[in-house]
């Protein structure tokens, strides 16, 4: 096995920050309104929904919860969207990772995008503690390890309460901990969180304040939000240069709505490591594959650990920085 390796920068790409930039440096009064205009994670709730992903008291109670009240006075600043994209959860991030260099995690979230046999490009946070905002198939969530036990052992703040994670977060969270050896499983806490109403697309803004929370050392278990008073309280942080936790309201007991544990994974096939014999891992980017999942290596790669090889997730990014296409015409 090999255990050299080059960690990808966990900063997102120059294009996206200078996008970001431009977006708040360009206001020029109070009044202005910041925008995103890349396509939007978030996701909306209707009747279709399949209910078996979710526990027996959210769906007892989804019609009589009342909306929660306002515990600030409204203030005037710049406009937040009500759903969140890409560039608005990165704004995020960066916010929170200049001002807690200590925590790993905060990533440009479109690493970790991935289709069929890809892995997310995500950097590894080794032994750290971290924060991440993860997309989960249109829909975001906030996960962090910083109240647990291990740095196996997550919290999960998801506003649609489902019992387990998708198996899309699986692959994105060991992608995540992949060089972190202390243990192959992953220990996973979904916790009582603000519900999003029914069709409502606000679930950026929940998790948002899960992000701000955790980072101040605060778990955000039980609480509830509104959806407004996030919108102004995170266009004060953004605008002040401020990381405080965001008002909200303590509505439930601190609880784990769901508890158990699943196998970390690798591989363009997704599975543990207990599906190969040996593996190996790329010297590029750190991700970790079968032998008999890649077909023939080198056996002075898989015998030493200075030995570099690039695996399949990074070896069609050197092909594609070094063909030339043409077009006939």
């Amino acid at each position: 096995m090999k255990d050299n390796k080059v960690l990808l920068s966990p900063n997102i790409p120059s294009d996206v920050s200078t996008e970001i930039a431009n977006l708040v440096d360009s206001r020029t009064s109070s009044s202005d309104v910041v925008t995103f205009t890349r396509k939007s994670f978030a996701t909306e709730v209707d009747a279709t929904q399949d209910d078996s992903m979710f526990t027996d008291d959210v769906i007892a109670d989804l019609e009589t919860d009342a909306v929660p009240l306002r515990t600030s006075t409204p203030i005037a600043t710049e406009t937040i969207p009500a759903e969140l994209d890409d560039l608005a959860v990165q704004m995020i991030h960066d916010l929170l990772h200049k001002h807690h260099l200590e925590i790993a995690g905060m990533q440009f979230p479109g690493f970790g995008e991935f289709q069929g046999s890809q892995l997310p490009r995500y950097a590894s946070a080794e032994a750290v503690r971290f924060a991440q905002i993860l997309n989960v198939g249109d829909h975001w969530i906030c996960v962090t390890n910083i109240f647990g036990s291990t740095t196996h052992d997550l919290h999960i703040y998801d506003s649609l309460q489902r019992k387990r994670l998708s198996d899309n977060a699986v692959v994105q969270l060991s992608a995540i901990l992949r060089d972190d050896n202390t243990s192959e499983t992953l220990k996973i806490h979904v916790r009582k969180f603000v519900r999003q109403p029914a069709r409502s697309r606000a679930c950026g803004l929940y998790v948002a304040a899960a992000a701000f929370a955790c980072c101040n050392g605060d778990d955000p278990t039980g609480m509830c939000y509104d959806v407004e008073e996030l919108r102004e309280a995170i266009a004060s942080r953004v605008l002040n240069d401020e990381v405080n936790s965001l008002p909200g309201t303590k509505r439930w007991e601190v609880k784990d709505i769901s508890v158990y544990s699943t196998a970390k994974v690798y591989c363009s096939c997704h599975k543990s490591w207990r599906a190969a014999s040996q593996m190996v891992q790329c010297s590029d980017c750190g991700h970790w594959f079968h032998n008999q999942c890649i077909g023939d290596v080198p056996s002075a790669v898989m015998q030493s650990t200075v030995v570099p090889w690039t695996g399949p997730c990074c070896e069609r990014m050197k092909m594609d920085s070094t063909v030339e296409l043409s077009y006939d015409g």
